[in-house]
């Protein structure tokens, strides 16, 4: 959805359940314009977004609604600077997936956003 316009993904590793990705959202994005013109960040429900999309890429699976249980936001993501995101996943049967993943860069932490994919 938001892959190749809003943000650039690359896989950096990828095993059966647990997938690293490198994001990096694109600074001259409308979005940006609006949220912190001065000093922008990424919002939170776009960084969900990113790893709901990091988890579709890597296992071709997608669900329609995504229901939070757990989102943690420690430092700021700034567009422009390249995060890694980590998903990992449970399959709970009849379509329903445990989704949980980090973002981070070196020793920095930038959130922990869990959730489930129906």
């Amino acid at each position: 959805m938001f892959n190749g316009t809003l943000f650039k993904m690359k896989v950096v590793e990828k095993s059966e359940d647990r997938f690293l990705f490198e994001v990096s959202f694109d600074p001259s994005h409308e979005v940006f314009k609006g949220h912190f013109p001065q000093r922008p960040v990424v919002p939170g429900v776009l960084l969900m977004q990113a790893v709901r999309e990091c988890f579709e890429d890597a296992t071709g699976v997608g669900g329609k609604m995504i229901t939070a249980g757990d989102l943690k936001f420690t430092n700021p993501v700034v567009p422009g600077e390249p995060v890694m995101i980590e998903v990992s996943s449970v399959n709970r049967g009849e379509g329903v997936f445990m989704i949980k993943s980090r973002g981070f860069s070196g020793d920095t932490a930038y959130f922990k956003i869990n959730f489930e994919l129906k």
